[in-house]
């Protein structure tokens, strides 16, 4: 709220790079009164104002948008990470957050996915990546939570892990 009170877009870099602009853009709108075939019509024509940013929309769409794109960026290390590992390995279905490959693939995809998301997580401190980002645009920013005690390498040995 306080980055959208500045007028301005809100930014972030995720941990595969990829730099997140999020513009959320007041609308004008403009009523019209026509007749039409006999009949008073009153349509409503809108378009953005790139100048003003709609406060509501950037504060209620950053949690979301923030977790898609830690989502995206996991997904993206995974692929380049089974890459590497095996360049045969070509086929992917990905969804959202469902990955999968061929069967004969499925084992390195369920390594790499693993090794990638304890990696991201433990080598990025995202939460607080993404609080000194804002500190760039507004002088104070409330302080994120401390890190808490959880072992994400469990999750390599984790029979289940992800979808």
């Amino acid at each position: 709220r306080d980055v959208s009170k500045l007028q301005i877009p809100i930014m972030w870099q995720t941990p595969s790079g990829f730099k997140v602009v999020q513009q959320y853009p007041e609308y004008k709108t403009l009523r019209i009164q026509t007749h039409i075939d006999g009949h008073m019509m009153r349509p409503r024509l809108s378009s953005p104002d790139y100048q003003k940013v709609d406060k509501k929309r950037a504060a209620s769409g950053l949690c979301p948008n923030f977790i898609h794109s830690l989502d995206s960026s996991f997904l993206i290390l995974t692929v380049l990470r089974c890459q590497k590992e095996n360049p045969n390995l070509s086929d992917y279905w990905m969804i959202h957050d469902s990955f999968s490959t061929t069967a004969k693939h499925s084992a390195t995809l369920a390594r790499c996915l693993r090794e990638e998301y304890v990696r991201m997580f433990t080598e990025f401190d995202v939460v607080n990546d993404f609080r000194l980002e804002m500190l760039k645009c507004i002088p104070e920013v409330a302080l994120p939570p401390s890190r808490g005690s959880l072992d994400l390498k469990g999750v390599i040995e984790s029979k289940y892990f992800f979808s």
